[in-house]
């Protein structure tokens, strides 16, 4: 167990799927998230699915009274639920995805319930209908991060590093979109692996909290692979974490004026029956539409689960990041199977943090205070593999003059060259 006084300990795989820490760690996800709802568009607060009164159950979170729906199956979806044209709004950045406004009666309470009218209706059908859900930066079971940060060394250097790689790429040139809390500029200033004009992006409100310099610690993985690679830190999860998926991709949608080769989300939902997220899949056709190139790469998510759909890292389109030990052993909190194309070191992996006293919030630390006093921290999850594949391929695509696709074959392919090894796909710094 890491004692967070003796910055010398390192971080284990944690223990929260085990002995009912489970069910504590999602109740206070959901009541960090759930307080944040004034801040959400009008529609309704936040709800858990399949029910309120039994966080422990939880499968994922959802915007009460809203569904989404293709812009072209509105109108079925309307008239299926017997709603008027004004209770549908076509999302301004991305116009094949509409929300539609559901009235605040009983006969509308049940979001599964709903669905099913527009499933079951002979002029609308099955498919039509989504829920709004809610995307965060914790997996459904457990965090994402996987853990708390813990201070690192008073000399520590980021980890990884690509040490003795085996091509000369830097990331230069190439442009990666970074999908999480936003720039903590004062960390970033700190580090010379951070403190240049190439790293940029919304701030991020705060300092130490949970959750507090997520962005930043990824964006600091991504160039201790990459470090010369342009990233812009896109503010979307600024809201404890979270974003409803109907405006989270709208924003997203947006992003894509600034051209990006990769785009790098350490963060996702689980779905209805392991259904789409739909907002996603709209935004994926915008993606291939105008930038076929780029390549979106998403945690796999945190519930130590080999059939968890853990969105939008289940998509076939996307690169799905599962999470190592620095022994090559899959972490133990690390989703697999359909979730995780790849695996790539995310336990113990050392970068920039602010600085400040810290409170534990979760087991074995609950309760207990740290002081971070060097901008460093050692953290652990999928969150934090998954920009380490993003900087692989950033580095890939410089070193061989290839676009991102390209490079990700090529990464690809090694990784599954190790699959008789441990049985996985895995990927390391020096690729």
């Amino acid at each position: 167990m890491p004692n967070p006084q003796d910055p010398t300990t390192s971080v284990p795989n944690p223990p929260w799927w085990a002995s009912g820490q489970q069910s504590q760690q999602q109740q206070r996800l959901i009541q960090q998230i759930q307080k944040i709802k004034p801040e959400f568009p009008a529609g309704g607060g936040i709800r858990v699915y399949p029910n309120d009164a039994q966080p422990a159950g939880m499968q994922f979170m959802y915007r009460e009274r809203t569904l989404l729906t293709r812009t072209s199956n509105a109108p079925m979806v309307l008239q299926a639920l017997g709603l008027s044209p004004s209770a549908a709004s076509v999302n301004p950045d991305l116009p094949d995805l509409t929300s539609i406004a559901l009235p605040n009666t009983p006969a509308f309470a049940n979001l599964e319930a709903v669905i099913d009218r527009v499933a079951q209706d002979p002029n609308a059908g099955p498919g039509l209908a989504h829920p709004d859900h809610v995307i965060h930066i914790t997996g459904t079971g457990g965090s994402c991060p996987a853990t708390e940060p813990v201070p690192a060394l008073q000399w520590s250097t980021p980890r990884p590093t690509r040490q003795n790689p085996a091509h000369p790429g830097t990331g230069a040139g190439v442009k990666v979109a970074v999908v999480d809390t936003g720039l903590l500029t004062g960390v970033a200033n700190q580090h010379t692996w951070l403190n240049d004009n190439k790293v940029y992006g919304g701030p991020e409100q705060g300092t130490v909290g949970h959750y507090q310099g997520h962005g930043t610690f990824v964006a600091g993985v991504i160039r201790g692979i990459a470090p010369d690679t342009e990233i812009q830190l896109e503010a979307l999860l600024y809201r404890k974490g979270a974003m409803t998926e109907g405006q989270l991709v709208g924003d997203l949608a947006k992003a894509l004026t600034w051209n990006p080769d990769i785009i790098s989300v350490s963060a996702g939902t689980s779905t209805l029956d392991s259904g789409t997220a739909l907002g996603f899949e709209v935004f994926h056709e915008k993606l291939v539409a105008e930038h076929p190139k780029t390549v979106v790469v998403a945690a796999a998510g945190n519930d130590g689960s080999g059939t968890e759909h853990f969105y939008p890292g289940s998509f076939g389109w996307a690169i799905g990041v599962g999470a190592l030990n620095l022994d090559r052993t899959r972490a133990g909190y690390s989703n697999f199977g359909d979730s995780a194309d790849v695996f790539a070191f995310g336990t113990d992996l050392v970068n920039a943090y602010p600085t400040g006293n810290y409170t534990y919030q979760e087991a074995p630390l609950a309760g207990q205070h740290a002081n971070f006093q060097n901008g460093m921290a050692y953290w652990a999850g999928t969150s934090f593999s998954t920009p380490l594949v993003s900087g692989l391929i950033a580095a890939w695509m410089h070193g061989f003059n290839v676009d991102a696709k390209t490079a990700w074959q090529g990464l690809k392919a090694k990784a599954d060259a190790r699959t008789a090894q441990f049985g996985y796909p895995y990927l390391l710094p020096d690729d």
